[in-house]
């Protein structure tokens, strides 16, 4: 009987073609990130790579400040450990703006370990996860790694 509906009669059948029932979940609103309120409360970090073998290194990281449009991008390691990335970090930012109050990244390896946990929780820094699919909120990351990229 299942095969006679689905052959005969659901294709002949106006209403049926014209109301067809969703198979998803409807999606639901992207909320933007506010703006920040200073210069270097609010980084987006992203990794851009894998590039070609140059000088040891194959790939890049930028960091982008998300009200001022600081960038700072440095040569890394594709499989670069989360406790080698804090000390990049370190060098790289922290010693001439301080610590961010929060960061925006994507749902990179690296940003969701474990010890990248315990470290913003105990230096106070939100970790921000980008939507899944959705590079569009973090657009000021997106952005200088478009720029980059085309540099290259």
């Amino acid at each position: 009987m299942r095969t006679d509906l689905e052959s005969l009669y659901i294709p002949t059948c106006i209403e049926c073609q014209r109301a067809k029932g969703r198979t998803t979940k409807p999606t639901g609103p992207l909320h933007p990130l506010p703006v920040p309120d200073q210069r270097g409360d609010s980084i987006a970090i992203d990794f851009v790579g894998p590039c070609p073998l140059d000088d040891g290194f194959d790939g890049l990281v930028t960091i982008t400040d998300r009200l001022g449009a600081d960038i700072r991008i440095a040569p890394t390691h594709m499989d670069i450990t989360a406790e080698h990335f804090v000390a990049r970090f370190f060098d790289l930012w922290y010693c001439e703006n301080g610590l961010p109050l929060n960061i925006v990244s994507d749902r990179d390896k690296l940003f969701v370990s474990k010890f990248w946990k315990a470290l913003t929780k105990l230096t106070g820094i939100k970790l921000k996860m980008s939507s899944s699919y959705h590079p569009e909120m973090d657009s000021s990351s997106e952005r200088s790694n478009k720029s980059v990229i085309q540099s290259l």
